[in-house]
């Protein structure tokens, strides 16, 4: 069966937090992290403190007075100038900007880092000894450069990016982020690493290839900050294309902390950047096909998931390629869930299926991708609950594993819902809207 990829990260609350926070994300999910920025404002005032006492510092140094550490420092700086005879006034300027560049690195140790990674089981401590797994590949840029140039390498993959906390107009940082359409063991890190170096003509940071690399994750200091996030369509990165030995793939289901650094902690404050939309690893879902398969698993989730495309994990060795089967996003209530007795709440389902619902579902996922999807799959434990309620009703197991569970609306071929309004290119009168009913009220 076709299924969804999930994804394996970690995150640290801060740069000195020890105990990685391991979490299991979808794609939609995953990319849904990387449009969220932290507005950090008061980070962003208390460094242009710093930097404005620094240049109160430089000219108070240049006029012969040493007050304070800053001045002191950038005095001593222009009197060894002197004495190797070089310039002094020069001397003094550039301490002072490496001060301001200490400072503005402040900004690194009060953002909250994430790592593409699964620590192996038991493991507390941060480090590179630690790791099992890297769920992503993600790029940084030693120089300035456009985005589109620094994407153009990798336009063939599925990839995210978006901008750092030092991005500036005119002045761009950002990060590149590839999904891999399965986990790679660390051990096999160093040949998806070269590759990518490979590829970007040697432009991304080479320290930061290490497999317990962190990376902060999005952040601005205002709402009108300059910042930039997006994602391109694609397939995802398959590192057994590049000769990586993927070993006994990864099956994790999707698991979230709360709160979570990647999900987004209530008690802080974001501003979305770009398009909030499902995501999807392809442009046009009805025309895309998969190719052959070699009959190794990919690194895919057992039960909830997203309806996404993903590798196929059919076992067939033809050489056609494999068409992606549509997807059929269903309601629950008033489709499945006979819903006689109205909400009582994202976990109360008391009333029994549509008559022939189950027996659909029984032969739908046989030919179709089926996503059920409801008001109450955002609620804590709404998904759950429908899980439970279809087996209690008798829904096969086996049945339901078929199933995916998206926590927002994904791409289909058809949307079954008792709430729906087919349009046909001609709006539909208000005072029709305005009287229509679902047919389990009439």
């Amino acid at each position: 069966m076709q299924s969804a990829s999930t994804f394996a990260v970690c995150s640290f609350k801060r740069v000195f937090d020890t105990t990685p926070a391991q979490e299991v994300l979808t794609l939609a999910e995953l990319s849904a992290c990387f449009r969220r920025f932290e507005l950090k404002p008061q980070l962003h005032a208390r460094i242009q403190r710093e930097v404005t006492r620094i240049d109160r510092a430089l000219d108070q140094a240049l006029g012969g007075q040493v007050l304070g550490e800053r001045a002191a420092a950038i005095h001593a700086a222009g009197i060894e100038a002197e004495k190797r005879g070089e310039d002094r006034e020069r001397a003094m300027r550039a301490r002072a900007e490496e001060l301001r560049t200490d400072a503005r690195r402040e900004a690194k140790r009060d953002l909250r880092l994430w790592s593409p990674v699964r620590y192996r089981d038991g493991c507390t401590e941060r480090g590179s000894d630690a790791v099992s797994h890297l769920s992503c590949l993600v790029l940084d840029h030693d120089r300035p450069m456009r985005i589109q140039d620094a994407i153009a390498p990798f336009e063939g993959h599925f990839l995210l990016w978006h901008s750092t906390w030092s991005h500036r107009e005119g002045v761009p940082k950002f990060r590149i982020i590839l999904p891999l359409s399965v986990a790679v063991p660390a051990s096999e890190w160093d040949k998806v690493w070269s590759w990518a170096y490979r590829e970007s003509g040697g432009e991304i940071d080479r320290s930061m290839s290490g497999t317990g690399t962190t990376y902060a994750m999005p952040a601005t200091p205002a709402v009108d900050w300059p910042r930039e996030a997006g994602s391109l369509a694609g397939p995802l990165l398959d590192p057994r294309q590049l000769g990586v030995r993927v070993q006994e793939p990864l099956r994790l289901k999707v698991h979230h902390l709360a709160p979570s650094v990647m999900m987004g902690d209530p008690e802080k404050e974001y501003v979305e950047q770009g398009a909030s939309e499902a995501v999807h690893v392809y442009d046009d879902p009805e025309d895309e096909h998969w190719g052959p398969d070699d009959g190794r698993a990919t690194f895919l989730p057992e039960d909830l998931a997203l309806a996404t495309p993903a590798v196929s994990t059919s076992t067939s060795t033809s050489s056609e390629p494999t068409q992606r089967r549509k997807t059929i996003v269903v309601d629950f209530d008033g489709v499945l869930h006979s819903y006689r007795s109205g909400w009582r709440g994202p976990t109360v389902i008391p009333d029994p299926p549509v008559p022939g619902a189950l027996a659909w579902l029984e032969e739908a996922v046989d030919r179709f991708e089926i996503a059920i999807l409801s008001s109450r799959s955002k609620e804590d434990g709404g998904i759950e609950a429908m899980q439970h309620w279809l087996l209690d009703c008798g829904l096969p197991a086996a049945v339901l594993d078929e199933l995916l569970f998206p926590r927002t609306k994904p791409a289909a071929h058809v949307y079954l819902d008792d709430r729906g309004w087919r349009f046909e290119g001609t709006f539909p009168e208000l005072d029709d809207l305005d009287a229509f009913e679902p047919w389990h009220r009439r």
